[in-house]
């Protein structure tokens, strides 16, 4: 892997990556600070330093896997007293701006920027916005000793809280006794300034300065280094004055933490700023990140990924052509930019001495410059690689905030009703949201005076087969050896040719059969959709004398559809045991389709009197009718419902036995679903059925359907009713509409899901008013609450004060009034009031007062 940290301190970073086992093939590192290089120096001496963030446009690195950055956060950090930072503009932005052109440039697989949480929301929104994805909260309190809350944006997936490791100020100290459970955040200004006066400072005012200190018995600790304080009941006397401080009693003196114990606060080793002054230590370890949680973040990268399966960037029509014809040539510049170009020169490949290098030569194969002449393409033959391109987030429409789903730019448009964040840069599309992925067949350098470019050129594969290969289980092979093993299928080992042989034919002869069936039911497919039309909506249009033998087909069909799909199924689980390819149904359609596209395409360039000569125009007509008849099934797939097609009953009332539909549907759990209009793929859970999954494939798909994101999707969503496996419908309690929200306890608690997740306008609205209230009762609790202590003001006192203070706010929202003001006796005042954005804002304000004499 290759690593690049932006603002790296005293890397940190490269610790993380030691931590979980992940070894750098090279570890680039830019840092200024004098300090912070000579520590990172000292334990890592074999990095590459790049000096100053501010020349990234001028570094040629190659690939880059891993993009690691902190910008430093003086600027935007509520601890900065005057010209604090709030907007998207000033130093501290420009200094995030590098990071985001080291994003752009590199194209790294994985990225991950840190910062503090109290930046102002309009910062906060700007940096997602720019790097795509939405920060992840956690305190460093989680893995260390000490209350360190910080933001996190990556694009690695998985990422939760850590485990709480109950580790306690205490637990750290070399020595002495500590008074609090958690350290406050150790700071730059820890190191340079304060000592003893400093703690005791923090002991008076805990909650307006905060200085980490330690306890030392009188008795044992060094006489001259400073006064003793005496401890009794719990408190503490300072100059006469008495303040709650928990420790035995006893005589104490106090101190500032130690080196090592400013390291242990970040979960680093003793000893590593062992190359520098204790204040120049503590500065760069506050300074630099909570190892632990880096190697947290980091620990969820796969294992194998970021080296095996790499990413090309694509533009949206780049995507579009590459899914239309199932592979595609594209360029990517050649880096670093050669020299200027001279007549006659040309580049080769350095085979054997590095195969995939290349370098420049002249007309006769001699290298033209002494340095700087192999380059590396981003990709090499053989490659697995998935496609980054344009992508957006969809809004919550609930609550206006990023949603989880992710459409892209080159198979979706935003819907009428729909809304989402505008396009982000294809560098930041998460992995998990990669819909097309193609293993490289030929790279080769296009060198001229006029260009200077890779050639690459890509074929599609699924991503079943793309993550089969990416993990060394590409199709089997019919060589002899592992070096000779094409990409058909990956080498079967030390089997004898004989039965090595045997298996191969065995998994063709499974590829073919799988072939034929999955033809068959596409066919079956579109047939009884038509007979599904003429049996009901159409059935006006039939000769009643025909209608039987229009049933009787349907039947006949359906019995066969139901075999060839169990052949189907185990057809496709023995191949993927043996490792080879096992598209679905869906999948051999699109397939097939896009190869009569390219085939029609081609055939298009010949004049009409060759076409007739060869054949072609019969062979034209015929791919015509294929194109229609894959269309059509796949246009199928996107209307589909819950039920299979044909089996509303003939006659009657309509109405279905749900335990015989049961009987005949539960085949399975199916956790697995695909949208029926787009295909992608979701994870759906039943709750309440055997297994958690669906019982059909068609269910499973229906679910997918009902919560994805896709246009097609969202326009036809409907609510559903009388499914026939156990699930409860409820009734929005606002309009009435019925939706499916599976199995409850009760009516009434089905139909107050329903209307949680009902879109009418009444149901929309109590949903904004709920989430208002709950947002507003959250500040007050913080302003007025425990948590008011947190932001240096005492809980108010008095049953039933914070009740009636989340009242008013209940008030406001509902609307009986719009504003407040409470004086709360002998404590403070309590505002509230509406926000031009719709948010209820609620302040508190100290008064005190002092009587005069007159005169004075």
């Amino acid at each position: 892997m290759r690593v690049l940290s932006m603002f790296d301190g005293i890397s940190c970073g490269r610790v993380a990556l030691d931590r979980v086992g992940i070894m750098p093939e090279v570890y680039f590192a830019s840092e200024i600070d004098e300090y912070a290089e000579r520590v990172s120096a000292d334990n890592w001496p074999d990095l590459v330093r790049l000096g100053d963030a501010k020349g990234v446009d001028g570094w040629d690195l190659g690939r880059i896997d891993l993009l690691l950055g902190g910008s430093p956060c003086t600027n935007w950090s509520i601890t900065k007293k005057e010209g604090r930072e709030l907007t998207a503009s000033g130093t501290g932005w420009e200094l995030f701006s590098f990071y985001v052109k080291a994003l752009q440039k590199f194209e790294p697989k994985y990225f991950l920027y840190e910062n503090v949480k109290s930046m102002s929301p309009t910062i906060r929104e700007e940096i997602t916005r720019a790097l795509g994805v939405e920060p992840i909260l956690i305190n460093s309190g989680l893995v260390s000793a000490q209350n360190r809350e910080r933001l996190y944006w990556t694009n690695i997936q998985g990422i939760g809280q850590p485990k709480d490791k109950g580790i306690a100020l205490g637990d750290i100290l070399e020595h002495g006794r500590a008074w609090i459970e958690k350290a406050y955040t150790l700071r730059t200004s820890h190191g340079p300034h304060g000592g003893p006066s400093s703690v005791l400072r923090s002991i008076k005012t805990p909650r307006k300065f905060s200085f980490n200190g330690v306890a030392e018995s009188a008795e044992t600790g060094d006489r001259q280094e400073a006064a003793a304080y005496e401890v009794r009941s719990g408190y503490v006397t300072i100059k006469g004055e008495r303040y709650p401080l928990e420790l035995p009693d006893g005589n104490y003196r106090f101190r500032k933490l130690t080196k090592a114990e400013n390291c242990r606060l970040q979960t680093l080793p003793d000893n590593y700023c062992k190359s520098v002054s204790d204040a120049q230590a503590c500065k760069a370890v506050g300074n630099g990140w909570t190892v632990d949680i880096i190697a947290h973040i980091l620990g969820h990268i796969p294992k194998g990924d970021c080296y095996t399966m790499k990413a090309l960037v694509m533009t949206t029509q780049d995507a579009r052509e590459f899914e239309k014809l199932g592979g595609l040539t594209i360029t990517k510049p050649i880096k670093p930019a050669p020299a200027a170009y001279v007549e006659g020169a040309q580049m080769l490949e350095c085979y054997p001495e590095a195969p995939g290098c290349w370098y420049i030569a002249d007309v006769d194969g001699e290298p033209l410059l002494d340095s700087g002449n192999v380059f590396d393409p981003p990709v090499n033959a053989g490659d697995i690689v998935f496609l980054r391109e344009p992508w957006a987030r969809l809004k919550n429409p609930a609550n206006g905030e990023p949603s989880d789903r992710v459409i892209l730019a080159a198979d979706s448009t935003v819907a009428e009703g729909q809304t989402a964040y505008k396009w982000a840069s294809p560098v930041s599309m998460p992995e998990s949201a990669a819909r097309r992925f193609a293993v490289v067949s030929k790279v080769e350098p296009i060198y001229n005076e006029n260009v200077a470019v890779w050639s690459i050129t890509l074929e599609a594969v699924t991503k079943a087969a793309a993550e089969a290969g990416e993990a060394g289980a590409l199709p089997y092979s019919d060589a002899p050896s592992p070096e000779e093993g094409s990409n058909y299928f990956t080498y079967a080992g030390d089997m004898s040719p004989e039965d090595h042989e045997r298996m191969i034919a065995a998994i063709n002869q499974d590829r073919a059969r799988l072939a034929e069936v999955q033809d068959r039911l596409i066919r079956i497919d579109n047939r009884r959709r038509e007979l599904a039309y003429l049996n009901f909506e159409g059935r006006d249009k039939v000769d009643p004398d025909d209608r039987a033998a229009l049933q009787e087909e349907d039947a006949t069909l359906d019995a066969e559809q139901a075999e060839l799909a169990r052949e189907e199924a185990e057809l496709r689980h023995a191949l993927e045991d043996a490792g080879a390819p096992a598209p679905t149904t869906a999948d051999r359609a699109r397939e097939k389709l896009a190869a009569i596209r390219s085939r029609r395409g081609e055939i298009a360039n010949f004049d009409a009197e060759t076409k007739v000569s060869n054949n072609l125009d019969i062979e034209e007509e015929r791919l015509i009718q294929e194109e229609w008849d894959l269309s059509a099934y796949l246009e199928g797939l996107a209307v589909a419902e819950d039920d299979p097609p044909g089996e509303e009953p003939a006659d009657g009332d309509g109405e279905k036995d749900p335990s015989a539909a049961q009987e005949d549907e539960e085949v399975g759990s199916f956790t697995l679903g695909k949208c029926n209009y787009c295909g992608r793929e979701w994870g759906v859970t039943l709750e309440g059925a055997k297994g958690g999954g669906y019982p059909t494939q068609r269910t499973a798909n229906a679910a997918a359907t009902r919560v994805c994101d896709c246009p097609e999707a969202v326009e036809n969503r409907k609510p559903e009713v009388g499914v026939a496996f156990a699930v409860t419908t409820g009734a929005c309690r606002y309009c009435g509409q019925l939706q499916e929200v599976g199995p409850h306890p009760s009516q009434a608690a089905a139909d107050e899901t329903a209307t949680e997740v009902c879109s009418c306008p009444s149901a929309r609205t109590a949903r904004r008013i709920a989430e208002q209230i709950e947002d507003a009762q959250s500040r007050v609790n913080r302003l007025f609450g425990e948590g008011a202590e947190d932001l240096g003001f005492k809980p108010i006192a008095g049953d039933g004060a914070i009740e009636l203070l989340e009242r008013v706010v209940e008030l406001i929202a509902r609307g009986p009034i719009s504003s407040a003001s409470l004086n709360i006796r002998g404590q403070c005042k309590a505002k509230f009031s509406i926000t031009s954005k719709g948010k209820i804002k609620v302040s508190r304000s100290e008064t005190r007062s002092c009587d005069l004499e007159a005169g004075e």
